[in-house]
């Protein structure tokens, strides 16, 4: 289900003329970052699966910012940032 997610997030931009290949890299991201989250995190067990969520979607939501700051600095159509 994550990938569908992706390809409607890279098809979305497409559309627009807008060619985004950082998607794959803001979805590993966001999933290194909720599982070292859920796993180190020293939150009660209530907790760890929202906390989780919500900072791997931070952190693959900031990663994609950052290719998008890159790409409005440039002026060019294409966001292109290859972290992994």
């Amino acid at each position: 289900m994550p990938l569908v997610g992706m390809a409607l997030a890279a098809a979305v931009p497409l559309r627009a003329g807008i060619v985004n290949l950082g998607a794959d890299g803001q979805l590993v991201l966001g999933g290194c970052t909720a599982a070292i989250v859920a796993l180190y995190l020293p939150v009660p067990v209530a907790l760890r699966l929202p906390m989780a969520l919500v900072l791997g979607a931070t952190a693959g939501g900031a990663y994609g910012m950052l290719a998008a700051l890159v790409s409005s600095m440039r002026a060019c159509r294409c966001c292109c940032l290859r972290g992994f």
